[in-house]
């Protein structure tokens, strides 16, 4: 009988050195999104999600403070997700920050991001529709790459990386606004 509570403890331990390791040190969790407070300034990147919502909205605001970054690899790989919508707050989406969210449909992009990362949003098969705003600064290298189901975007940016595009095979419409200054 001993031997079960001790293992029953050690069991439990096991569980809350788990949970609490889940979350890296600096950061904290609000309505299911990992983030960390950014040094010298009263906002916060994102750093991961841990939240069950399949339809995301990545919020203005996380326990007071203004979220104007999601990091790299954030939701990378996250399976569940199927539609995102960035608040407009957010300044930047990171390198990687949705490669691989293989359900992915739906992004909407406001025009308060100046900058998506290279491979941002890469792999994401299932990403048919993507919404850009018009004050749009610059699309990352690969940052769409084998996004194998998008048929059509409107790109406002003004500056789209090299391959930003690349084995996007059902991509059959691309509509360069005036704004375009250059491409790869």
């Amino acid at each position: 009988m001993k031997g079960l509570c001790k293992r029953f403890i050690a069991c439990i331990v096991a569980v809350i050195i788990a949970a609490i390791s889940a979350i890296p040190a600096g950061a904290a969790s609000s309505q299911g999104f990992v983030y960390e407070v950014i040094s010298g300034s009263a906002s916060v990147r994102i750093t991961g999600y841990n939240g069950a919502d399949a339809n995301v909205v990545i919020p203005d605001i996380l326990d007071g403070r203004s979220v104007v970054e999601i990091s790299s690899g954030a939701f990378a790989s996250n399976t569940a997700i199927k539609s995102v919508t960035v608040s407009s707050h957010v300044q930047r989406i990171m390198k990687e920050a949705f490669i691989g969210c293989s359900s992915l449909e739906t992004v909407v992009i406001p025009a308060s991001v100046a900058s998506i990362g290279d491979s941002a949003f890469a792999d994401c098969v299932s990403l048919k529709d993507v919404t850009i705003s018009s004050s749009y600064t610059s699309i990352g290298y690969y940052a769409f790459d084998g996004c194998t189901s998008l048929e059509s975007i409107t790109i406002p940016s003004t500056k789209i990386g090299y391959a930003a595009f690349r084995n996007c095979t059902s991509l059959i419409n691309i509509r360069l606004l005036d704004s375009v200054q250059s491409v790869g």
